[in-house]
C-alpha cells in the first residue's frame, strides 16, 4: 500500500466527507449574454411550445426582456436535468418541457419532474447567465471560469493533487482520485469562453485539503 493510500485509510474524516459529497445533488448551466441576447428567433411561438408549458411561455412573453427570461428558464431547466440525472442514474435524453419552472421571485426557480423536485437560483451578469442548484442540506460551491485557459490551469491544479476528471457509462462526470479509489460528484457547463464547475463544500474540501 502505497503513502497517499495508507493516509486515506489512516483519516476517517476523508471518507466522512467522500459520503457527504453524494448527499448534495449538484447541477449548473452557463449561458454567454453576448452570444444568447441576439438569438430572438428563440422567441417564436412554435418553438417556444417545443421547449415550455402555457405558463413559462407567459411568463417569457411578458418578461421585460423575453429573450433573458427564455434563457434564464432553459438553464434552470438543463441545471436541474443535471442533478435529475445522475439521482436516476439514466442515459442522457433531456426533455425540457419534462421540467417544469415555477418562478419563486427575481432570481429562484422551483424546478419539478414528477417526484423529483429542486431549487436553482440564477445569476445573471451582462456577460452570463449562470443557474446553480440550492441545497438545503448543506453549502455548494461554484466557481466561473472566463476562458479556456483558466478552466484548463484550474483542472491541472487538481491533477497534480492526483485528481482527474472521469464520466460513468451514463455520461455523468467525477472527479477521481484513483490512489486512494475515490470519486466526488461534480456538475460542469461551459459555453463559448465560459467555464463553470459545481460541487459540495465537502467535495472541495477534499480537493484542496
Amino acid at each position: 500500500m502505497n503513502k497517499k493510500r495508507k493516509e486515506c485509510k489512516r483519516n476517517p474524516s476523508f471518507f466522512v466527507k467522500e459520503k457527504e459529497a453524494f448527499a448534495h445533488p449538484v447541477g449548473n448551466d452557463i449561458i454567454d449574454w453576448e452570444t444568447a441576447k441576439i438569438q430572438e428567433q428563440k422567441l417564436r411561438p412554435r418553438a417556444l411550445k417545443k421547449l415550455f408549458n402555457p405558463l413559462e411561455i407567459e411568463l417569457i412573453q411578458h418578461y421585460k426582456s423575453p429573450v433573458l427570461a427564455y434563457w434564464q428558464l432553459w438553464s434552470a431547466k438543463e441545471a436541474a436535468y443535471k442533478a435529475w440525472q445522475r439521482e436516476a442514474g439514466v442515459k442522457p435524453v433531456f426533455n425540457p418541457i419534462a421540467f417544469r419552472c415555477q418562478k419563486r421571485s427575481e432570481s429562484y426557480f422551483n424546478v419539478i419532474k414528477e417526484d423529483f423536485e429542486c431549487e436553482v437560483e440564477i445569476k445573471t451578469t451582462s456577460n452570463y447567465i449562470y443557474a446553480v442548484l440550492v441545497s438545503e442540506r448543506g453549502r455548494l460551491v461554484s466557481k466561473v471560469f472566463k476562458s479556456t485557459s483558466k478552466y484548463q490551469n484550474f483542472i491541472s491544479q487538481l491533477k497534480d493533487k492526483g485528481w482527474f476528471i472521469e464520466k460513468n457509462e451514463n455520461g455523468i462526470p467525477y472527479f477521481r482520485d484513483k490512489t486512494c479509489n475515490t470519486k466526488l460528484p461534480v456538475s460542469l457547463t461551459h459555453d463559448q469562453d465560459w467555464y463553470a464547475i459545481q460541487l459540495s463544500a465537502y467535495a472541495y474540501d477534499l480537493l484542496f485539503k
